[in-house]
């Protein structure tokens, strides 16, 4: 999912350096307001930007890599000897 919250300007969702997660760890939290989503489908079930959903991000995964649709971050290259999508 983008990094951003479908409601308020599109603030960045961790509320703690790479922590996206609620306490049981069952739904990602925006540390903006405390909206909380679905990890399956990015759909916004508590909080003020309910019905809303997460704007997913275009990636492949291919022999245990993940990489990211160049279109997507159209600034970013490809490492030197790396393969890219």
């Amino acid at each position: 999912w983008r990094n951003a919250c479908p409601h308020y300007g599109n603030a960045r969702m961790a509320w703690k350096k790479d922590e996206y997660l609620n306490g049981d760890r069952s739904r990602i939290v925006c540390g903006a307001h405390g909206a909380q989503f679905e990890i399956e489908t990015g759909l916004c079930v508590l909080g003020p930007c309910l019905g809303r959903s997460l704007i997913p991000v275009p990636l492949t995964v291919r022999d245990g890599a993940v990489f990211l649709a160049a279109a997507y971050a159209p600034g970013l290259r490809p490492r030197p000897g790396r393969p890219h999508a």
